[in-house]
């Protein structure tokens, strides 16, 4: 009876389909000789979304003033437009 169950847990769990990552670049977070790192989390308030983000330059020749954050937003992870977003200092 084990056996069986086993059989049948597996068989679920193999046959089971993820999403394709093969399109999403995760480049910056293996590349040891990058210029900066950047962090962020987000969080869900009411009907808008606030995010915390910490942006770290490892070059000292990059000024914080030499940078620039830009917000995009899309529909889904398969989208290939986007549309910007409205940031808000607080």
């Amino acid at each position: 009876m084990k056996t069986l169950i086993s059989t049948i847990f597996i068989a679920i769990a193999v046959s089971g389909h993820g999403q394709a990552l093969r399109e999403i670049n995760y480049n910056y977070l293996y590349d040891p000789d990058a210029k900066f790192s950047f962090d962020l989390r987000p969080a869900r308030v009411n009907d808008s979304w606030i995010i915390a983000y910490c942006l770290t330059s490892h070059d000292t020749a990059i000024r914080p003033d030499q940078l620039t954050i830009v917000w995009e937003g899309r529909d889904g992870l398969g989208e290939k437009e986007s549309f910007p977003l409205n940031a808000v200092d607080e």
